[in-house]
């Protein structure tokens, strides 16, 4: 199901879409912008085995920002938390 931004407003307001926290500037025309939540997981080495066990490092993104290099894994979170009710 594609919503347009005032759909997605709408459908907020009667409670069928969650965004929390919601800002109504984020709204588009076909959507809603989602920004990166400051935490980061990072894999520790440049090659990841998907059948190994291991942990990814975890950190926090600072404020000034962070440069994310090629050929390495990095898994973020996005803001604000959504779903649609069913």
């Amino acid at each position: 199901m594609i919503l347009t931004g005032a759909e997605i407003a709408r459908q907020r307001a009667v409670g069928t879409v969650v965004i929390e926290p919601f800002s109504p500037d984020r709204l588009n025309p076909v959507s809603y912008n989602y920004r990166l939540h400051r935490a980061l997981k990072t894999h520790p080495s440049a090659a990841a085995d998907t059948h190994a066990d291991y942990g990814l490092d975890e950190g926090v993104i600072p404020l000034e920002g962070l440069v994310l290099r090629p050929g390495r894994e990095a898994r973020g979170y996005r803001v604000p938390r959504g779903k649609l009710k069913q």
